[in-house]
C-alpha cells in the first residue's frame, strides 16, 4: 500500500541506476512517511517480505550485498 507514504524514493548511487541493483516486494507490504531505499553499487539486492510495514525509513543497501527484512 502506497495510501500514506508521503516520499517514496527507490534509486542507486550513480548515474546509471540499472547497474545497481533489484528490489523486490512480496504481497501486503505498506510503506508510510519517508521512505528512501538506496543501492550504492552493483549486485545488490533487497527482498521487501510479505505483509512488512515500512515507516520513516532509510534503507542502504551495500555493493554486493543481499539484504531480507
Amino acid at each position: 500500500s502506497l495510501k500514506e507514504v508521503k516520499h517514496l524514493v527507490i534509486g542507486g548511487v550513480g548515474d546509471k541506476f540499472e547497474e545497481h541493483g533489484d528490489v523486490r516486494i512480496g504481497n501486503n507490504v505498506s510503506f508510510k512517511g519517508n521512505v528512501e531505499i538506496i543501492f550504492e553499487g552493483p549486485n545488490a539486492d533487497l527482498i521487501i517480505s510479505d505483509n512488512a510495514h515500512i515507516e520513516d525509513q532509510k534503507i542502504v543497501v551495500p555493493e554486493g550485498e543481499h539484504k531480507i527484512i
